[in-house]
Protein backbone atom coordinates (compact mmCIF):
# COMPACT_ATOMS: atom_id res chain seq x y z
CA UNK A 1 0.00 0.00 0.00
CA UNK A 2 3.11 2.47 0.16
CA UNK A 3 1.64 5.24 -2.55
CA UNK A 4 3.33 8.28 -2.28
CA UNK A 5 6.41 10.07 -0.64
CA UNK A 6 4.79 10.55 2.67
CA UNK A 7 4.68 6.89 3.44
CA UNK A 8 8.72 6.83 3.67
CA UNK A 9 8.54 9.27 6.28
CA UNK A 10 5.74 7.91 7.93
CA UNK A 11 7.16 4.13 8.11
CA UNK A 12 10.66 5.52 8.60
CA UNK A 13 9.03 7.78 12.31
CA UNK A 14 8.08 4.10 13.77
CA UNK A 15 10.67 3.95 16.35
CA UNK A 16 9.21 7.37 17.51
CA UNK A 17 5.84 6.27 17.39
CA UNK A 18 6.84 2.78 19.69
CA UNK A 19 10.56 3.01 21.38
CA UNK A 20 10.41 -0.51 21.63
CA UNK A 21 11.56 -0.69 17.59
CA UNK A 22 15.35 0.54 16.84
CA UNK A 23 15.02 1.73 12.99
CA UNK A 24 13.01 0.63 10.42
CA UNK A 25 14.37 1.36 6.42
CA UNK A 26 12.16 1.08 3.84
CA UNK A 27 12.57 0.08 0.10
CA UNK A 28 10.26 2.53 -1.26
CA UNK A 29 10.15 0.98 -5.08
CA UNK A 30 9.87 -3.02 -3.88
CA UNK A 31 7.76 -1.88 -1.09
CA UNK A 32 9.79 -3.76 1.55
CA UNK A 33 9.57 -2.21 4.89
CA UNK A 34 12.91 -3.78 7.11
CA UNK A 35 12.01 -3.70 11.19
CA UNK A 36 15.10 -4.02 13.94
CA UNK A 37 13.13 -4.49 16.68
CA UNK A 38 13.79 -4.19 20.72
CA UNK A 39 13.56 -7.97 22.80
CA UNK A 40 10.35 -6.45 24.46
CA UNK A 41 8.29 -5.99 21.30
CA UNK A 42 6.06 -9.01 19.38
CA UNK A 43 6.48 -8.80 15.46
CA UNK A 44 2.55 -9.09 16.16
CA UNK A 45 2.52 -5.85 17.48
CA UNK A 46 4.71 -4.43 15.04
CA UNK A 47 2.21 -5.92 12.42
CA UNK A 48 -0.59 -4.08 14.05
CA UNK A 49 1.09 -0.88 14.26
CA UNK A 50 1.62 -1.08 10.23
CA UNK A 51 -1.97 -1.74 10.13
CA UNK A 52 -3.45 0.91 11.93
CA UNK A 53 -1.31 3.32 10.06
CA UNK A 54 -3.44 1.81 6.93
CA UNK A 55 -1.12 -0.70 5.11
CA UNK A 56 -1.00 -4.07 5.10
CA UNK A 57 2.46 -5.67 6.39
CA UNK A 58 3.44 -9.07 5.15
CA UNK A 59 5.96 -10.70 7.03
CA UNK A 60 9.39 -12.13 4.78
CA UNK A 61 12.22 -13.50 6.51
CA UNK A 62 15.54 -12.68 4.98
CA UNK A 63 15.94 -14.98 1.85
CA UNK A 64 11.94 -13.77 1.07
CA UNK A 65 12.78 -10.04 0.69
CA UNK A 66 15.65 -10.58 -1.30
CA UNK A 67 13.86 -12.89 -3.69
CA UNK A 68 10.78 -10.50 -4.02
CA UNK A 69 13.31 -7.76 -4.55
CA UNK A 70 14.44 -9.50 -7.47
CA UNK A 71 11.05 -10.55 -8.55
CA UNK A 72 9.99 -7.18 -8.92
CA UNK A 73 13.25 -5.87 -10.02
CA UNK A 74 12.67 -7.89 -12.99
CA UNK A 75 8.78 -8.06 -13.28
CA UNK A 76 9.89 -3.49 -13.99
CA UNK A 77 12.00 -4.31 -16.51
CA UNK A 78 9.41 -6.58 -18.43
CA UNK A 79 6.44 -3.69 -17.86
CA UNK A 80 9.10 -1.20 -18.56
CA UNK A 81 11.05 -3.04 -21.78
CA UNK A 82 6.37 -3.47 -23.21
CA UNK A 83 6.38 0.33 -22.72
CA UNK A 84 8.85 1.32 -24.44
CA UNK A 85 8.27 -1.19 -27.35
CA UNK A 86 4.86 0.45 -27.59
CA UNK A 87 5.47 3.86 -27.57
CA UNK A 88 8.67 3.51 -29.91
CA UNK A 89 6.43 1.71 -32.83
CA UNK A 90 3.17 3.80 -32.14
CA UNK A 91 5.50 6.85 -32.73
CA UNK A 92 6.51 5.67 -35.71
CA UNK A 93 2.57 4.68 -36.75
CA UNK A 94 1.61 8.41 -35.37
CA UNK A 95 4.81 9.89 -37.33
CA UNK A 96 3.21 8.41 -40.77
CA UNK A 97 0.16 10.66 -39.56
CA UNK A 98 1.34 13.72 -38.45
CA UNK A 99 3.21 13.83 -41.87
CA UNK A 100 -0.13 14.04 -43.44
CA UNK A 101 -1.31 10.60 -43.97
CA UNK A 102 -5.29 10.75 -44.81
CA UNK A 103 -7.81 8.42 -45.68
CA UNK A 104 -8.06 5.07 -45.09
CA UNK A 105 -3.77 4.35 -44.01
CA UNK A 106 -4.09 7.52 -41.44
CA UNK A 107 -6.87 5.13 -39.72
CA UNK A 108 -5.28 2.22 -39.85
CA UNK A 109 -2.48 3.57 -38.35
CA UNK A 110 -4.71 4.89 -35.86
CA UNK A 111 -6.16 1.34 -35.65
CA UNK A 112 -2.75 0.11 -35.30
CA UNK A 113 -1.72 2.24 -32.75
CA UNK A 114 -4.94 1.35 -30.55
CA UNK A 115 -3.76 -2.21 -30.54
CA UNK A 116 -0.46 -1.68 -29.95
CA UNK A 117 -1.40 0.82 -27.11
CA UNK A 118 -3.33 -2.17 -24.97
CA UNK A 119 -0.23 -3.99 -23.48
CA UNK A 120 1.43 -0.82 -22.35
CA UNK A 121 -2.11 0.81 -21.08
CA UNK A 122 -3.15 -2.57 -19.53
CA UNK A 123 0.06 -4.68 -18.10
CA UNK A 124 2.52 -1.90 -18.13
CA UNK A 125 0.50 0.70 -16.16
CA UNK A 126 -1.14 -1.53 -13.93
CA UNK A 127 1.12 -0.57 -10.81
CA UNK A 128 0.31 3.07 -11.79
CA UNK A 129 -3.50 1.61 -11.40
CA UNK A 130 -2.77 -0.03 -8.47
CA UNK A 131 -1.23 2.24 -6.56
CA UNK A 132 -3.78 5.13 -7.40
CA UNK A 133 -6.52 2.25 -6.52
CA UNK A 134 -4.95 1.61 -2.98
CA UNK A 135 -5.02 4.68 -1.14
CA UNK A 136 -8.57 5.26 -2.51
CA UNK A 137 -9.86 2.54 -0.81
CA UNK A 138 -8.33 3.97 2.45
CA UNK A 139 -10.23 7.52 1.51
CA UNK A 140 -6.98 9.28 0.14
CA UNK A 141 -6.04 10.60 -2.79
CA UNK A 142 -2.53 10.57 -4.39
CA UNK A 143 -0.64 11.66 -7.54
CA UNK A 144 -1.33 8.57 -9.24
CA UNK A 145 -4.74 8.69 -9.10
CA UNK A 146 -4.53 12.07 -11.38
CA UNK A 147 -2.21 10.37 -13.56
CA UNK A 148 -4.79 7.38 -13.83
CA UNK A 149 -7.29 9.11 -14.50
CA UNK A 150 -5.78 11.10 -17.33
CA UNK A 151 -4.60 8.14 -19.05
CA UNK A 152 -7.48 6.34 -19.00
CA UNK A 153 -9.89 9.38 -20.14
CA UNK A 154 -6.86 9.76 -23.08
CA UNK A 155 -7.61 6.60 -23.97
CA UNK A 156 -11.47 6.79 -24.11
CA UNK A 157 -11.29 9.77 -26.15
CA UNK A 158 -8.89 8.43 -28.49
CA UNK A 159 -10.97 5.09 -28.72
CA UNK A 160 -14.23 7.67 -29.65
CA UNK A 161 -12.36 9.37 -31.71
CA UNK A 162 -10.65 6.48 -33.95
CA UNK A 163 -14.56 5.06 -33.48
CA UNK A 164 -16.57 7.90 -34.91
CA UNK A 165 -13.85 7.79 -37.61
CA UNK A 166 -13.70 11.29 -38.37
CA UNK A 167 -10.58 11.84 -38.29
CA UNK A 168 -10.31 13.39 -35.14
CA UNK A 169 -7.36 13.36 -32.82
CA UNK A 170 -6.29 10.42 -31.24
CA UNK A 171 -3.78 10.22 -27.84
CA UNK A 172 -2.24 6.72 -28.33
CA UNK A 173 1.67 7.76 -28.46
CA UNK A 174 1.62 10.44 -26.24
CA UNK A 175 -0.26 8.15 -23.35
CA UNK A 176 2.10 5.05 -24.39
CA UNK A 177 4.97 7.44 -23.90
CA UNK A 178 4.02 8.60 -20.37
CA UNK A 179 3.65 5.32 -19.14
CA UNK A 180 6.94 4.44 -20.19
CA UNK A 181 8.31 7.68 -18.89
CA UNK A 182 6.73 7.30 -15.51
CA UNK A 183 8.07 3.94 -15.14
CA UNK A 184 11.39 4.68 -16.24
CA UNK A 185 11.47 7.00 -13.33
CA UNK A 186 10.46 4.96 -11.42
CA UNK A 187 12.48 2.38 -11.80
Amino acid sequence: GIHCLGCPWLLEKLPEIDGRIVRTTLDFPHGILEVHRGPRIAWTEITQLVRQLGYVPRALGMDEGETARRAEMTAQVIRLGVAGFCAGDIMLLAVSVYGGAEGAIAWDFQLLSLVLSLPALLYSAWPLYRSAWVPLRHGRASVDLAISLAILTGFGLSVFNLARGTGGETYFDSLTMLVFLLLASRF
